[in-house]
């Protein structure tokens, strides 16, 4: 799993890989507490807490805090050729098929929530 900020390949968001959650009570959780919902071309992701820097403490809409030491985080599904070569080419292990890589914007929304 991996968090880096994207630079050149997309100016604002951040691109996170991580292990797509499928568990539907999280699911069900991350949607009541996201505000906007999520759409079809939206996932939730688990990354540990250590690999996103860039996260405020305690969580925010879109970033979840849990008890395992990691973030559910909320995004928008990466479909772009060129980023997920980029990532794959950087994660060394490319992209597993229980994974994917979503965006998420560099300023978070504040608003803190666990899971």
């Amino acid at each position: 799993m991996r968090a880096r900020p994207c630079g050149r390949l997309i100016e604002t968001p951040y691109v996170v890989q991580g292990t797509i959650v499928t568990d539907a009570e999280i699911l069900a959780v991350v949607r009541q507490h996201s505000g906007n919902g999520m759409s079809s071309h939206m996932a939730v992701i688990e990354v540990p807490k250590e690999l996103l820097s860039f996260a405020p403490d305690g969580g925010c809409r879109t970033l979840w805090a849990t008890d395992k030491g990691t973030y559910l985080v909320l995004g928008t599904v990466v479909t772009d050729a060129h980023v997920l070569a980029e990532v794959r080419k950087r994660s060394g292990n490319g992209i597993p098929d229980y994974e994917t890589v979503i965006e998420v914007p560099r300023e978070l929304p504040g608003r803190e929530a666990t899971v």
